[in-house]
């Protein structure tokens, strides 16, 4: 689910007075994980989530932008 405050011109992060928030929703079902995934887990690659020193981007993109 995402929400947000509400499209606003210029993205200056103001709350501007009367403004509506807006409400998005997705939903899929899901398989159920194999036994041996649950006991044993897996592996994984962390890395710097630089998406938040893009705040003037408005998207529900989870994908990094690359430098």
């Amino acid at each position: 689910m995402q929400v947000s405050r509400g499209a606003e011109f210029g993205r200056n992060h103001a709350w501007p007075e009367g403004l509506k928030p807006t409400l998005f929703a997705y939903c899929t079902e899901l398989d159920p994980l194999p036994d041996a995934l649950i006991e044993k887990g897996v592996a994984a690659v962390t890395a710097t989530d630089t998406r938040w020193a893009r705040r003037d981007i408005k998207s529900t993109a989870l994908l990094a932008t690359s430098s």
